[in-house]
Formats: structure tokens, C-alpha cells, sequence
């Protein structure tokens, strides 16, 4: 959540590979370093910190994105979706029975 709400925020993202990061930040929207590595983000953080057009890049995409897939009518479809399948499943499993 907090990395969505930077992008949202238009600030360029350094992130560990973990969990779904690498689902949410691409090459396009920031750089994603691999876990427990310290050199690794240093040296992605020294990239921004020395290429500003890089930066508003990442910020801009990252906003785009997150006004794109995670806007409020994106969640609420995905919750309709969600608790259709729940609905779906138990429909199913009475009918098994």
C-alpha cells in the first residue's frame, strides 16, 4: 500500500523484490533491487539521485498507473468480483451436497 501511495503521489520508486513488488514496480515505474542486499539499493538510489529526468519518469508512471489500475472503480469491481466467485463457490458446494 505505501508504494501505491507514493506512486499516486508521483514519487519515484527503489523497492526490495519481494512478496508482489515486482507486480506493481517495473522498469518503467522504478527499479526493483533484490532482497537483503544494502549495496544494491544504495546503488539504485545513487541512479535517481544523479539522473532527475529518470525520476520524473518513474513519478509520472508510477502516477499514471495508479490512477489507472487502482482508482476506486477498479477496487469495487474487483470486490464485486471477488465476492461473486465467493458466492459462486458456495452455490456450488450446496449443490454438492
Amino acid at each position: 500500500l505505501a508504494i501505491l501511495e507514493a506512486m499516486s503521489a508521483g514519487l519515484p520508486i527503489v523497492a526490495t523484490d519481494v512478496g508482489d513488488i515486482a507486480h506493481i514496480v517495473n522498469a518503467q515505474r522504478g527499479l526493483v533491487v533484490p532482497p537483503h542486499k544494502p549495496k544494491a539499493i544504495a546503488d539504485a538510489l545513487a541512479q535517481l539521485l544523479s539522473d532527475p529526468d529518470q525520476r520524473r519518469a518513474f513519478g509520472k508512471a508510477g502516477m499514471v498507473y495508479v490512477a489507472r489500475e487502482h482508482n476506486a472503480l477498479a477496487w469495487t469491481q474487483y470486490l464485486l468480483d471477488t465476492y461473486e466467485a465467493i458466492q459462486y463457490d458456495r452455490s456450488v458446494r450446496n449443490l454438492l451436497r
